[in-house]
Protein backbone atom coordinates (compact mmCIF):
# COMPACT_ATOMS: atom_id res chain seq x y z
CA UNK A 1 0.00 0.00 0.00
CA UNK A 2 1.57 3.15 -1.19
CA UNK A 3 1.06 6.92 0.71
CA UNK A 4 -0.36 7.93 -2.37
CA UNK A 5 -3.29 5.60 -2.18
CA UNK A 6 -3.74 5.83 1.51
CA UNK A 7 -4.03 9.51 0.62
CA UNK A 8 -5.96 9.66 -2.29
CA UNK A 9 -9.45 10.77 -1.91
CA UNK A 10 -11.22 7.82 -3.45
CA UNK A 11 -9.21 5.87 -1.15
CA UNK A 12 -10.21 6.96 1.72
CA UNK A 13 -13.89 7.54 0.61
CA UNK A 14 -14.66 4.01 0.51
CA UNK A 15 -12.46 3.19 3.40
CA UNK A 16 -15.40 5.10 5.48
CA UNK A 17 -17.92 3.58 3.39
CA UNK A 18 -17.09 0.35 4.58
CA UNK A 19 -15.94 1.51 8.23
CA UNK A 20 -19.48 3.51 8.90
CA UNK A 21 -21.73 0.77 7.59
CA UNK A 22 -24.15 -0.21 10.11
CA UNK A 23 -23.47 -3.91 10.56
CA UNK A 24 -19.99 -4.08 10.01
CA UNK A 25 -18.14 -3.47 13.56
CA UNK A 26 -14.15 -3.14 13.50
CA UNK A 27 -13.18 -6.65 13.87
CA UNK A 28 -15.44 -7.76 10.77
CA UNK A 29 -13.89 -4.33 9.26
CA UNK A 30 -10.39 -5.36 9.91
CA UNK A 31 -10.84 -9.28 8.66
CA UNK A 32 -12.27 -7.99 5.33
CA UNK A 33 -10.05 -5.49 4.80
CA UNK A 34 -7.37 -8.09 4.87
CA UNK A 35 -8.97 -10.54 2.44
CA UNK A 36 -8.69 -7.89 -0.09
CA UNK A 37 -5.43 -7.03 0.46
CA UNK A 38 -6.45 -3.54 2.51
CA UNK A 39 -8.19 -2.18 -0.72
CA UNK A 40 -11.42 -0.85 0.24
CA UNK A 41 -12.43 -0.35 -3.41
CA UNK A 42 -12.19 -4.05 -4.03
CA UNK A 43 -13.63 -4.94 -1.00
CA UNK A 44 -16.96 -2.74 -2.16
CA UNK A 45 -17.05 -4.44 -5.54
CA UNK A 46 -16.78 -8.24 -3.92
CA UNK A 47 -18.92 -7.26 -0.73
CA UNK A 48 -22.08 -8.74 -2.39
CA UNK A 49 -20.56 -11.90 -2.57
CA UNK A 50 -20.03 -11.76 1.16
CA UNK A 51 -23.81 -10.64 1.92
CA UNK A 52 -25.69 -12.77 -0.72
CA UNK A 53 -28.73 -13.50 2.29
CA UNK A 54 -29.03 -10.16 3.74
CA UNK A 55 -30.85 -7.39 2.19
CA UNK A 56 -30.53 -4.89 5.32
CA UNK A 57 -26.82 -4.21 5.13
CA UNK A 58 -27.14 -1.12 3.29
CA UNK A 59 -23.36 0.48 2.55
CA UNK A 60 -22.96 4.13 3.84
CA UNK A 61 -23.11 6.46 0.78
CA UNK A 62 -20.32 8.36 -0.64
CA UNK A 63 -22.66 12.06 0.34
CA UNK A 64 -22.50 11.01 3.88
CA UNK A 65 -18.98 10.33 4.00
CA UNK A 66 -18.49 13.93 2.47
CA UNK A 67 -20.40 15.48 4.72
CA UNK A 68 -18.29 14.01 7.57
CA UNK A 69 -15.09 14.69 6.41
CA UNK A 70 -16.36 18.52 5.74
CA UNK A 71 -17.38 18.68 9.61
CA UNK A 72 -14.24 17.01 10.35
CA UNK A 73 -12.33 19.83 8.34
CA UNK A 74 -14.11 22.55 10.04
CA UNK A 75 -13.51 21.58 13.30
CA UNK A 76 -10.15 21.34 12.53
CA UNK A 77 -10.10 17.60 13.18
CA UNK A 78 -7.73 15.35 11.49
CA UNK A 79 -8.65 12.02 10.38
CA UNK A 80 -6.08 8.71 10.48
CA UNK A 81 -7.11 5.54 8.91
CA UNK A 82 -5.64 2.50 10.60
CA UNK A 83 -3.59 1.61 7.54
CA UNK A 84 -1.57 5.04 7.82
CA UNK A 85 1.61 5.20 9.09
CA UNK A 86 0.55 7.70 11.93
CA UNK A 87 -1.95 5.92 13.17
CA UNK A 88 -0.88 4.30 17.18
CA UNK A 89 1.16 1.03 16.44
CA UNK A 90 0.39 0.06 19.77
CA UNK A 91 -3.36 0.34 19.52
CA UNK A 92 -2.71 -1.13 15.28
CA UNK A 93 -1.76 -4.76 17.51
CA UNK A 94 -5.41 -5.48 18.78
CA UNK A 95 -7.51 -7.24 16.91
CA UNK A 96 -10.50 -5.06 16.91
CA UNK A 97 -8.31 -1.52 16.45
CA UNK A 98 -10.49 1.11 15.35
CA UNK A 99 -10.61 1.28 11.33
CA UNK A 100 -10.20 5.06 11.79
CA UNK A 101 -9.72 7.63 14.22
CA UNK A 102 -10.80 11.23 14.34
CA UNK A 103 -8.62 13.38 16.61
CA UNK A 104 -8.14 17.04 17.66
CA UNK A 105 -5.11 18.09 18.93
CA UNK A 106 -1.16 17.34 19.24
CA UNK A 107 -1.14 14.41 16.73
CA UNK A 108 2.45 13.18 17.73
CA UNK A 109 1.15 12.31 21.23
CA UNK A 110 -0.51 9.14 19.28
CA UNK A 111 3.03 7.16 19.10
CA UNK A 112 4.50 8.23 22.21
CA UNK A 113 5.24 5.95 25.42
CA UNK A 114 1.92 5.98 27.19
CA UNK A 115 0.45 5.09 29.88
CA UNK A 116 -3.65 4.91 31.56
CA UNK A 117 -4.47 6.15 34.66
CA UNK A 118 -8.09 5.21 35.15
CA UNK A 119 -10.90 5.02 38.00
CA UNK A 120 -13.98 5.84 39.70
CA UNK A 121 -16.06 8.91 38.48
CA UNK A 122 -17.10 9.37 42.46
CA UNK A 123 -13.66 9.57 43.32
CA UNK A 124 -12.47 10.62 46.89
CA UNK A 125 -10.41 13.20 47.70
CA UNK A 126 -7.29 10.79 48.42
CA UNK A 127 -8.18 9.41 45.28
CA UNK A 128 -7.84 12.16 43.27
CA UNK A 129 -4.62 12.86 45.07
CA UNK A 130 -2.87 9.92 43.85
CA UNK A 131 -4.18 10.38 40.35
CA UNK A 132 -2.89 13.55 40.39
CA UNK A 133 0.61 12.63 41.83
CA UNK A 134 1.02 9.62 39.46
CA UNK A 135 0.29 11.81 36.20
CA UNK A 136 2.33 14.74 37.45
CA UNK A 137 5.67 12.09 37.81
CA UNK A 138 4.80 9.84 34.66
CA UNK A 139 4.65 12.97 32.27
CA UNK A 140 7.86 14.13 34.14
CA UNK A 141 9.84 11.01 32.89
CA UNK A 142 8.14 12.02 29.22
CA UNK A 143 5.45 9.39 29.45
CA UNK A 144 1.84 10.36 28.02
CA UNK A 145 -1.43 10.12 30.21
CA UNK A 146 -4.08 8.00 28.39
CA UNK A 147 -7.44 8.37 30.43
CA UNK A 148 -11.35 8.77 29.58
CA UNK A 149 -12.18 12.23 30.39
CA UNK A 150 -15.20 10.95 32.98
CA UNK A 151 -15.18 12.78 35.61
CA UNK A 152 -13.18 11.77 38.88
CA UNK A 153 -10.15 10.28 38.65
CA UNK A 154 -10.12 10.37 34.66
CA UNK A 155 -10.30 14.29 35.09
CA UNK A 156 -8.16 14.46 38.09
CA UNK A 157 -5.41 12.47 35.81
CA UNK A 158 -5.71 14.74 32.40
CA UNK A 159 -5.87 17.64 34.25
CA UNK A 160 -2.91 17.07 36.61
CA UNK A 161 -0.70 16.16 33.37
CA UNK A 162 -1.80 18.86 31.25
CA UNK A 163 -0.70 21.31 34.17
CA UNK A 164 2.49 19.74 34.24
CA UNK A 165 3.50 19.53 30.35
CA UNK A 166 2.77 23.26 30.70
CA UNK A 167 4.55 24.03 33.36
CA UNK A 168 7.93 22.22 31.58
CA UNK A 169 7.21 23.99 28.30
CA UNK A 170 6.51 27.59 30.14
CA UNK A 171 10.50 26.81 32.06
CA UNK A 172 12.22 25.26 29.19
CA UNK A 173 12.87 22.32 31.49
CA UNK A 174 13.13 20.29 28.86
CA UNK A 175 13.49 20.77 24.88
CA UNK A 176 12.75 17.27 23.63
CA UNK A 177 9.45 17.00 26.40
CA UNK A 178 6.19 16.07 24.32
CA UNK A 179 4.47 14.01 26.80
CA UNK A 180 1.20 15.25 28.35
CA UNK A 181 -2.39 13.91 28.15
CA UNK A 182 -4.78 11.51 25.71
CA UNK A 183 -8.27 11.76 25.83
CA UNK A 184 -10.54 8.87 24.65
CA UNK A 185 -14.03 10.03 23.80
CA UNK A 186 -17.04 7.72 23.60
CA UNK A 187 -18.36 10.03 21.21
CA UNK A 188 -17.53 12.31 17.96
CA UNK A 189 -14.68 14.52 19.32
CA UNK A 190 -17.40 17.57 18.74
CA UNK A 191 -19.62 16.15 21.40
CA UNK A 192 -18.32 17.16 24.89
CA UNK A 193 -19.19 15.38 27.72
CA UNK A 194 -19.81 15.66 30.62
CA UNK A 195 -20.41 19.28 30.42
CA UNK A 196 -18.58 20.25 33.88
CA UNK A 197 -15.57 19.04 31.17
CA UNK A 198 -16.03 21.56 28.91
CA UNK A 199 -12.86 23.47 30.45
CA UNK A 200 -10.74 20.44 30.11
CA UNK A 201 -11.78 19.92 27.06
CA UNK A 202 -10.02 23.29 25.39
CA UNK A 203 -7.25 22.79 27.59
CA UNK A 204 -6.71 19.08 25.75
CA UNK A 205 -7.55 20.65 22.36
CA UNK A 206 -4.60 23.12 23.09
CA UNK A 207 -1.81 21.02 24.56
CA UNK A 208 -3.09 17.28 24.46
CA UNK A 209 -5.15 15.40 22.55
CA UNK A 210 -8.83 14.29 22.07
CA UNK A 211 -9.19 10.79 19.85
CA UNK A 212 -12.66 8.92 19.14
CA UNK A 213 -13.60 6.07 17.07
CA UNK A 214 -17.03 7.46 16.38
CA UNK A 215 -17.78 10.13 13.25
CA UNK A 216 -18.69 13.62 14.01
CA UNK A 217 -22.02 14.31 15.95
CA UNK A 218 -22.50 11.38 17.38
CA UNK A 219 -23.41 11.36 21.42
CA UNK A 220 -22.20 8.93 23.96
CA UNK A 221 -24.72 6.08 24.26
CA UNK A 222 -24.20 3.22 27.04
CA UNK A 223 -22.42 0.63 25.10
CA UNK A 224 -20.22 3.19 23.65
CA UNK A 225 -18.27 3.41 27.04
CA UNK A 226 -16.94 -0.39 27.28
CA UNK A 227 -16.18 0.25 23.83
CA UNK A 228 -14.24 3.25 23.97
CA UNK A 229 -12.25 1.61 26.98
CA UNK A 230 -10.36 -1.24 24.68
CA UNK A 231 -8.65 2.07 22.82
CA UNK A 232 -7.98 3.20 25.88
CA UNK A 233 -5.48 0.24 27.27
CA UNK A 234 -4.76 -0.49 23.34
CA UNK A 235 -2.72 2.50 23.23
CA UNK A 236 -0.92 2.13 26.04
CA UNK A 237 2.04 0.25 27.86
CA UNK A 238 0.04 -0.54 31.07
CA UNK A 239 -3.02 0.62 32.94
CA UNK A 240 -3.20 1.96 36.38
CA UNK A 241 -6.49 1.51 38.46
CA UNK A 242 -7.32 4.05 40.86
CA UNK A 243 -10.34 3.56 42.83
CA UNK A 244 -12.72 0.94 41.62
CA UNK A 245 -15.85 -0.80 42.98
CA UNK A 246 -16.72 -4.25 42.32
CA UNK A 247 -18.34 -3.39 39.24
CA UNK A 248 -16.96 -0.65 38.29
CA UNK A 249 -16.78 0.08 34.45
CA UNK A 250 -13.15 0.76 34.71
CA UNK A 251 -12.65 -2.84 35.73
CA UNK A 252 -13.60 -3.41 31.82
CA UNK A 253 -10.14 -1.35 31.02
CA UNK A 254 -8.10 -3.75 33.26
CA UNK A 255 -9.93 -6.52 31.46
CA UNK A 256 -8.92 -5.50 28.37
CA UNK A 257 -5.48 -4.08 29.49
CA UNK A 258 -4.85 -8.21 30.25
CA UNK A 259 -6.65 -9.41 27.17
CA UNK A 260 -4.28 -7.24 25.05
CA UNK A 261 -1.14 -7.98 27.05
CA UNK A 262 -0.65 -5.15 28.81
CA UNK A 263 0.75 -4.15 32.67
CA UNK A 264 -1.79 -4.46 34.98
CA UNK A 265 -1.19 -1.43 38.05
CA UNK A 266 -3.87 -0.90 40.85
CA UNK A 267 -3.72 1.42 43.96
CA UNK A 268 -4.56 -0.41 47.38
CA UNK A 269 -7.10 1.04 49.33
CA UNK A 270 -8.76 0.87 52.29
CA UNK A 271 -11.16 -2.46 52.74
CA UNK A 272 -13.74 -0.22 54.36
CA UNK A 273 -14.33 1.70 50.77
CA UNK A 274 -16.35 0.74 48.60
CA UNK A 275 -14.57 2.35 45.83
CA UNK A 276 -11.31 -0.01 46.76
CA UNK A 277 -13.14 -3.20 46.43
CA UNK A 278 -12.64 -3.24 42.87
CA UNK A 279 -8.84 -2.37 43.44
CA UNK A 280 -7.83 -4.66 46.03
CA UNK A 281 -9.41 -7.72 43.82
CA UNK A 282 -7.44 -6.99 40.98
CA UNK A 283 -4.56 -7.12 43.44
CA UNK A 284 -5.35 -10.15 45.24
CA UNK A 285 -5.58 -11.80 41.85
CA UNK A 286 -1.80 -11.05 41.10
CA UNK A 287 -1.39 -7.36 39.14
CA UNK A 288 1.26 -4.90 40.26
CA UNK A 289 0.54 -2.99 43.72
CA UNK A 290 1.32 0.29 43.16
CA UNK A 291 2.15 2.73 46.41
CA UNK A 292 3.76 5.43 44.29
CA UNK A 293 5.47 6.54 40.46
CA UNK A 294 8.41 4.08 40.93
CA UNK A 295 5.91 1.29 41.28
CA UNK A 296 5.20 1.68 37.42
CA UNK A 297 8.52 3.06 36.46
CA UNK A 298 10.40 0.17 37.34
CA UNK A 299 8.08 -1.71 34.95
CA UNK A 300 8.48 0.92 31.88
CA UNK A 301 12.03 -0.35 30.54
CA UNK A 302 10.28 -3.94 30.17
CA UNK A 303 7.35 -2.28 29.01
CA UNK A 304 9.09 0.27 26.67
CA UNK A 305 11.04 -3.09 24.69
CA UNK A 306 7.65 -4.38 24.42
CA UNK A 307 6.55 -1.08 22.78
CA UNK A 308 9.30 -1.80 20.36
CA UNK A 309 8.37 -5.12 19.60
CA UNK A 310 4.61 -3.99 18.49
CA UNK A 311 6.07 -1.19 16.25
CA UNK A 312 8.49 -3.61 14.97
CA UNK A 313 6.03 -6.33 13.94
CA UNK A 314 4.82 -4.78 10.95
CA UNK A 315 7.77 -3.98 9.01
CA UNK A 316 9.01 -7.48 9.69
CA UNK A 317 5.98 -9.09 8.48
CA UNK A 318 7.49 -10.08 4.58
CA UNK A 319 4.87 -8.93 1.76
CA UNK A 320 2.81 -12.11 0.20
CA UNK A 321 4.61 -14.09 -2.60
CA UNK A 322 2.34 -14.07 -5.85
CA UNK A 323 3.38 -17.86 -6.21
CA UNK A 324 1.87 -18.31 -2.93
CA UNK A 325 0.08 -21.51 -3.20
CA UNK A 326 -3.73 -21.25 -3.06
CA UNK A 327 -4.67 -24.31 -0.48
CA UNK A 328 -6.63 -23.56 2.05
CA UNK A 329 -4.40 -25.66 4.63
CA UNK A 330 -1.78 -22.60 3.19
CA UNK A 331 -3.78 -19.09 2.92
CA UNK A 332 -7.05 -19.43 4.51
CA UNK A 333 -7.40 -15.88 3.26
CA UNK A 334 -6.49 -16.40 0.13
CA UNK A 335 -8.53 -19.65 -0.88
CA UNK A 336 -11.89 -17.48 1.14
CA UNK A 337 -11.49 -14.43 -1.14
CA UNK A 338 -11.47 -16.96 -4.15
CA UNK A 339 -14.14 -18.99 -2.82
CA UNK A 340 -16.64 -15.64 -3.22
CA UNK A 341 -16.17 -15.88 -6.64
CA UNK A 342 -18.79 -18.74 -8.48
CA UNK A 343 -16.23 -21.51 -9.58
CA UNK A 344 -16.16 -20.42 -12.97
CA UNK A 345 -14.76 -17.20 -12.27
CA UNK A 346 -12.59 -18.96 -9.48
CA UNK A 347 -10.87 -21.18 -11.70
CA UNK A 348 -10.21 -18.83 -14.32
CA UNK A 349 -8.31 -16.44 -11.36
CA UNK A 350 -6.28 -19.82 -10.69
CA UNK A 351 -5.28 -19.91 -14.67
CA UNK A 352 -4.55 -16.60 -15.18
CA UNK A 353 -1.67 -16.24 -12.44
CA UNK A 354 1.59 -17.05 -12.64
CA UNK A 355 2.24 -20.46 -11.11
CA UNK A 356 5.40 -22.80 -12.48
CA UNK A 357 3.72 -25.51 -14.80
CA UNK A 358 5.06 -28.18 -11.66
CA UNK A 359 3.19 -26.35 -8.96
CA UNK A 360 -0.09 -27.36 -10.52
CA UNK A 361 0.75 -30.58 -12.12
CA UNK A 362 0.36 -33.77 -10.18
CA UNK A 363 1.77 -37.85 -10.04
CA UNK A 364 -1.66 -38.54 -12.48
CA UNK A 365 -1.14 -35.51 -14.80
CA UNK A 366 -4.14 -33.03 -13.96
CA UNK A 367 -3.97 -29.58 -15.47
CA UNK A 368 -4.28 -26.76 -13.70
CA UNK A 369 -7.86 -26.30 -14.21
CA UNK A 370 -8.68 -30.11 -12.94
CA UNK A 371 -6.47 -29.35 -9.70
CA UNK A 372 -8.39 -25.43 -9.32
CA UNK A 373 -11.82 -27.27 -9.38
CA UNK A 374 -10.54 -30.34 -7.20
CA UNK A 375 -9.50 -27.63 -4.37
CA UNK A 376 -12.82 -25.89 -4.73
CA UNK A 377 -14.44 -29.02 -4.05
CA UNK A 378 -12.71 -29.27 -1.26
CA UNK A 379 -12.54 -25.95 0.40
CA UNK A 380 -16.27 -25.61 -0.03
CA UNK A 381 -16.88 -28.89 1.77
CA UNK A 382 -14.45 -28.04 4.67
CA UNK A 383 -16.21 -23.90 4.73
CA UNK A 384 -19.59 -26.35 5.25
CA UNK A 385 -18.23 -28.15 7.94
CA UNK A 386 -17.20 -25.24 9.84
CA UNK A 387 -19.96 -23.37 9.29
CA UNK A 388 -22.47 -25.94 10.59
CA UNK A 389 -20.02 -26.69 13.58
CA UNK A 390 -20.15 -23.01 14.29
CA UNK A 391 -23.94 -22.84 14.35
CA UNK A 392 -24.07 -26.44 16.53
CA UNK A 393 -21.84 -24.61 19.21
CA UNK A 394 -23.01 -21.37 19.07
CA UNK A 395 -26.31 -20.47 21.23
CA UNK A 396 -27.81 -17.06 22.09
CA UNK A 397 -25.43 -16.26 24.93
CA UNK A 398 -22.82 -15.11 23.79
CA UNK A 399 -19.31 -17.60 23.88
CA UNK A 400 -16.16 -16.03 23.94
CA UNK A 401 -13.75 -16.65 20.04
CA UNK A 402 -11.54 -18.37 21.91
CA UNK A 403 -13.44 -20.97 23.47
CA UNK A 404 -15.65 -21.48 19.91
CA UNK A 405 -12.31 -21.77 18.12
CA UNK A 406 -10.36 -24.13 20.29
CA UNK A 407 -13.60 -26.44 19.89
CA UNK A 408 -13.72 -26.98 15.93
CA UNK A 409 -11.07 -30.13 15.17
CA UNK A 410 -8.85 -29.23 12.65
CA UNK A 411 -9.34 -25.80 11.40
CA UNK A 412 -7.40 -22.62 11.93
CA UNK A 413 -8.77 -19.55 14.00
CA UNK A 414 -7.89 -17.41 10.82
CA UNK A 415 -10.37 -19.74 8.91
CA UNK A 416 -12.42 -19.82 11.23
CA UNK A 417 -12.56 -15.80 12.15
CA UNK A 418 -13.16 -15.16 8.27
CA UNK A 419 -16.13 -17.51 7.76
CA UNK A 420 -18.01 -15.85 11.31
CA UNK A 421 -17.66 -12.63 9.36
CA UNK A 422 -19.49 -14.20 6.77
CA UNK A 423 -21.85 -15.29 8.60
CA UNK A 424 -21.96 -11.65 10.59
CA UNK A 425 -22.54 -10.04 7.64
CA UNK A 426 -25.54 -11.90 6.51
CA UNK A 427 -27.08 -11.65 10.21
CA UNK A 428 -26.38 -15.45 11.34
CA UNK A 429 -24.39 -14.37 14.13
CA UNK A 430 -23.54 -11.48 15.99
CA UNK A 431 -20.08 -9.90 17.56
CA UNK A 432 -20.04 -8.25 20.74
CA UNK A 433 -17.39 -6.24 22.46
CA UNK A 434 -15.18 -8.48 24.49
CA UNK A 435 -14.74 -10.86 21.52
CA UNK A 436 -17.61 -12.30 22.19
CA UNK A 437 -20.37 -14.18 20.18
CA UNK A 438 -23.78 -15.33 19.69
CA UNK A 439 -26.20 -16.27 17.54
CA UNK A 440 -28.91 -13.98 16.34
CA UNK A 441 -32.38 -14.84 16.75
CA UNK A 442 -34.81 -14.69 13.78
CA UNK A 443 -36.93 -11.91 13.48
CA UNK A 444 -40.56 -13.32 12.62
CA UNK A 445 -42.69 -10.45 11.12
Amino acid sequence: MTKTQIMSKKFITDWLRIALTNGIGPKTFNTLIEIFDKNPTKLIENLPNFTKNNNKLILCSELDVEIFLTNLEKMQGKLILSCDDKYPKLLKNIEDNPPFLTILGRLELLNSPCVAIVGARDSSTNGNIIAQKLARDLVDNNITVVSGMARGIDASAHKSALNQFVNIKKYNLCSEHIASTIGVLASGIDFMYPRDNIGLYKAMYENGLIISEKQIGIPPSADAFPQRNRIISGLCLGVVVVEAGKRSGTLITAGYAADQGREVFAVPGSPLDNRSEGTNNLIKAGVTLVQDTNDILNNIYFLREKEKFFKMSSSIIPEKSKNESLMVKNNPIEVYKNLSLNLEEYTQYIDQNEHNAEEYTNENGLSSLEIAYQEYLENTKEIDRIKNSIKTKLSFTPTSFKDVSNDIENSSSELINIILTEMELNGQIERKYGNMISLVRENKE
